[in-house]
């Protein structure tokens, strides 16, 4: 992203969301950016996964799956 940064975007979209309502977009930051200070930029933006590169597909699969079983819970009606 030429423009932005991915926490900026990120908070953009958190800043849109709050704006509008509705359901909270799931986002995961992959990223070379180590640092404590990197990451609590991140979650102040408001992202809910923080994954360092480099990575493998046990770690990135690890947070799809967490994502969709968030997912699926919340497709359960409540009663």
């Amino acid at each position: 992203m030429p423009d932005v940064s991915g926490f900026e975007a990120t908070s953009a979209i958190r800043r849109m969301e709050d704006s509008k309502g509705g359901k909270r977009t799931y986002i995961a930051a992959l990223t070379g950016l180590i640092s404590d200070k990197d990451r609590k930029a991140a979650e102040f933006a408001g992202t809910d996964e923080y994954i360092t590169k480099p990575t493998g597909r046990k770690n990135v699969k690890a947070v799809i799956d967490k994502w969709k079983s968030q997912l699926e819970a919340s497709l359960v009606p409540s009663n």
